[in-house]
């Protein structure tokens, strides 16, 4: 991780004390004060950037999940940044409860986190999309796209899911049967939560063993102290743990409508599934997508890929699978990533 520095006047109540230095490679730091809502008066970070040249201005947005923040996607952005990008406003945000954001005051739902990133949408009024969502990051950036399908062009995928997960491999029962994600998300406890976060993030886990030894080892490492890891400090707040666990507890039954749901949110998962075809697919106006998997995870397998393939069926030959690595793509292949959106940013039909 690249050397820390003072974190700059935070406005929010964040947790987070020390920052890595390029936390916001996109520019300076930015707050929205949300305007309306569940939030109403919380601060949004988020960063908002115009670089390259050439073609029509176009919208790079990067979108989070659990339990990660935007700085997940740095290494992406490092490397973006190095090649010649047609004139690009990127932007990348943290949810209510994580990163630079203010804390969270209840668990919240993705749909929760979709409506305040639509109300953001909305103060900076973004032309030509192309989303690039992790994890909880899919649900919660086409949740909120869904209210303005106009502006998405592109969506690139990196092991996030919209449908209900195959009964054979979701997270109950993964990465072991006995000990699931689900499960492991009751048991740490609140103090260890933002080193197991951390572990959880910065280790391949490509395997069972792997994960295993990775997890063990991890809080003995020097970056897995909280003051020096933005994955652990933005859990230094019970308020933002009870959430990110609530999210980790919704991966269980992830996107399926349940009883046990309020009906805010098994609505918005019921729009999920029927509109995100309709809006974008074969009988909506179709856009350019893009799906990168890490097969040692749910949302990375080729079940999971299917369903994606059923709403979009442009994705066709536009997947790719990397056997031996599992949910946070972002860290072990941030260049392939950049890759797959530089090429998506220079598609003819990207300007249109």
């Amino acid at each position: 991780m690249p050397a820390r520095t003072a974190a700059p006047s935070v406005p929010s109540n964040s947790p987070l004390i020390r920052i890595p230095a390029d936390y916001c490679p996109f520019g300076r730091p930015r707050w929205h004060t949300l305007p309306a809502g569940k939030d109403r008066g919380k601060l949004l970070f988020y960063t908002d950037q115009t670089c390259g040249r050439g073609g029509e201005l176009q919208t790079l947005l990067f979108v989070h999940g659990n339990p990660e923040c935007s700085y997940l996607f740095s290494r992406t952005i490092r490397s973006l940044l190095g090649r010649a990008l047609p004139l690009t406003r990127c932007i990348s945000l943290d949810h209510i409860g994580f990163g630079l954001s203010s804390q969270a005051t209840r668990p919240m739902d993705p749909s929760d986190h979709a409506a305040n990133l639509s109300l953001l949408l909305s103060s900076l009024a973004p032309r030509r999309v192309t989303l690039v969502a992790h994890d909880w990051g899919g649900p919660i950036g086409l949740g909120a796209l869904l209210e303005q399908p106009e502006l998405l062009r592109n969506l690139v995928i990196l092991n996030s899911g919209i449908f209900p997960l195959a009964k054979r491999f979701n997270y109950r029962n993964h990465p072991f049967p006995l000990l699931s994600w689900t499960q492991l998300s009751s048991l740490v406890p609140d103090r260890h939560w933002g080193t197991f976060a951390a572990g959880a993030i910065a280790h391949r886990a490509g395997s069972r063993s792997d994960l295993l030894q990775g997890l063990l080892r991890f809080p003995f490492r020097r970056q897995a102290r909280a003051e020096d890891n933005p994955y652990s400090g933005q859990f230094n707040a019970h308020a933002n743990i009870a959430s990110s666990r609530h999210l980790a507890r919704l991966s269980g039954e992830w996107c399926e409508t349940s009883d046990t749901h309020h009906a805010d949110l098994n609505d918005f998962y019921r729009r999920l599934h029927g509109d995100v075809g309709k809006c974008w697919g074969k009988t909506g106006t179709p856009i350019q997508a893009r799906l990168l998997g890490g097969e040692w995870d749910p949302l990375g397998d080729r079940e999971n890929a299917r369903t994606w393939l059923q709403a979009l069926p442009q994705l066709a030959d536009a997947m790719t699978f990397f056997p031996g690595y599992g949910h946070f793509l972002p860290e072990t292949h941030p260049a392939e990533i950049a890759r797959t959106i530089h090429e998506l940013l220079a598609l003819p039909g990207s300007f249109g």
